[in-house]
């Protein structure tokens, strides 16, 4: 990982704007000891707030010139400007030791610990709840105790150490940067990556859902990985676990760049060690990174890239699961459809084939899974302007589909949009539509309404529409996508590009329709 150091910049009172607030923050009126505390902590806000804040604590029993001997004691006889280089550091660590020698509940100590390693805005205290059985004890017992979860998060606030606004802490950079100085790396970055392990597993298997809201704060941790001082296999799964995860993020909101950058580490990674043995999980992160950056690289259309991707996910799943998976006979379809639609149409016949000659094998010839590259090769004939042949089998493909009992089909909801498409090739357009309805239907109570998962169906039930000839329909489904493109792809992506066309051609289409006809000239 590349660790990116962002500088932090320092805001400073004058001296009067600290004098004034520490008389206000504390309601203790002596300016002279207010001021020396200032200049000691060398003016700085954030210092200046956690030493207000202990002070003006319940049963604190504390005053500026105290404070100022427990900062003696902490090591800050005086804040120093050396060279002209000002280390504030130095004032915000020695308040931030003297308020957690205050701190009573060690679960409020493992909590701020673990927040270092955060984004320092927006942590949804939810998160620790939610997954409070991975968080090392006391604090696991904290969060799923609602009173002692309030009591904890209301220690660190009390002397200023995080806020905390509608559920979500916020505590300041330099802070984090100091917590991350003065404790052990291994112990508590460790706990940070184990949560967020978990939670991927969890998020992949939801479909991403909610994952948006702690995208950041794993990027963040992530960039901290090389402070874990030894790296188990068992440490490497949970690193890569957590790339491939934000590389399926990224894929699927439309961010390749940053999922191409996050793949190919987990490939690369996957391939320099001995760590896929035995763990499926990683296994199937590792081919379906080769299998996403070939999907990738389709939608783009840079066609050699995506069959060089595709190429190596065949190779890694039939090392991996064998010849016979239902996987590489999904590669083989897969590489036959990039052939077809970069015009390679004998290319597209011989993948086809292949996948053809597997399914008979394993599913029989009846199959619906067999049946689905039949209805590809149907038409791959039309293209070829093989019209007869192209008749023939879909004679034969279409008999065959409508022998296949519907509660059978109604098993596999993963092949419901290829269905559809089995449908499309057929002609049958209504039950091509039915599919992908269905598909959505199924989608959209998994994953939420607005997720890439669901809208993309949008473009598929758009575009039946309009080769049925019905374009209002077609209109609206490719507009209601069209605001999720522009929102998550921005106007420039491909995607959205073909979608603007289509629905410049509905357009088109509609103004032809509704133009009254002019009058043929009699002869």
């Amino acid at each position: 990982m590349i660790r990116n150091k962002k500088q932090i910049n320092i805001d400073v009172f004058v001296d009067t704007e600290a004098v004034s607030f520490l008389l206000r923050r504390t309601g203790i009126d002596d300016s002279e000891n207010a001021l020396e505390l200032a200049q000691r902590l060398g003016f700085l806000p954030l210092a200046l707030e956690q030493a207000g804040a202990y002070i003006a604590a319940p049963h604190a029993k504390t005053d500026f010139a105290s404070y100022i001997v427990l900062l003696e004691r902490n090591g800050l006889l005086v804040f120093e400007r050396n060279k002209g280089i000002i280390d504030y550091k130095l004032p915000v660590t020695a308040t931030w030791q003297i308020s957690m020698q205050k701190i009573e509940e060690q679960g409020a100590k493992q909590l701020l610990n673990m927040i270092a390693y955060f984004a320092p805005d927006d942590i949804p205290i939810v998160l620790f709840e939610e997954f409070a059985e991975y968080l090392p004890e006391p604090l696991k017992s904290d969060m799923q105790n609602g009173l002692k979860m309030v009591q904890i998060v209301g220690e660190l606030t009390r002397y200023s150490l995080v806020k905390e606004e509608n559920g979500n802490l916020f505590i300041h950079r330099l802070l984090q940067e100091i917590i991350m100085d003065n404790i052990e790396a291994e112990e508590f970055l460790g706990y940070c990556l184990h949560l967020f392990f978990s939670v991927c597993i969890f998020e992949k298997n939801q479909g991403y859902r909610d994952f948006h809201r702690i995208v950041l704060h794993i990027l963040t941790t992530m960039e901290n990985v090389h402070k874990w001082k030894t790296h188990t296999n068992e440490r490497k799964v949970i690193i890569l676990t957590i790339l491939a995860v934000l590389a399926n993020l990224f894929y699927h909101i439309g961010g390749y760049r940053d999922a191409e950058t996050y793949y190919l580490i987990v490939i690369k990674s996957c391939e320099a060690s001995t760590i896929l043995v035995g763990n499926s999980e990683l296994i199937d992160l590792y081919i379906s990174a080769y299998v996403n950056l070939s999907l990738m690289y389709g939608i783009l259309e840079e066609y050699e890239q995506a069959k060089k991707f595709a190429l190596q996910g065949i190779r890694a799943t039939k090392k991996h699961y064998g010849i016979k998976s239902l996987n590489v006979m999904q590669m083989y379809d897969y590489m036959a459809k990039l052939y077809e639609n970069s015009g390679d149409f004998a290319s597209a016949i011989k993948w086809c084939t292949k996948a053809m000659k597997l399914k008979k094998k394993v599913w029989g010839p009846d199959h619906h899974i067999t049946l689905l590259t039949q209805s590809s090769i149907v038409q791959i004939y039309e293209k070829l302007d093989q019209v007869e042949a192209a008749e023939g089998l879909r004679k034969v493909t279409w008999e065959a589909w409508k022998r296949i009992p519907r509660e059978v089909l109604d098993e596999y909801p993963i092949y419901y949009d290829n269905y559809a498409e089995l449908c499309r090739a057929m002609g049958y357009y209504d039950e091509a539509i039915y599919w992908l309805k269905e598909k959505m239907r199924l989608n959209s109570e998994k994953y939420g309404a607005s997720r890439p998962e669901v809208v993309e169906l949008l473009f598929a039930i758009g575009f039946l529409y309009r080769l049925k000839g019905e374009y209002q329909p077609a209109l609206e489904n490719y507009e209601l996508l069209l605001k999720h493109q522009l929102k998550n792809l921005g106007e420039n992506h491909p995607l959205t590009k073909r979608t603007l066309e289509e629905i410049q051609i509905c357009k088109e289409r509609l103004i032809e329709l509704r133009s009254p006809k002019e009058p043929s000239d009699p002869a």
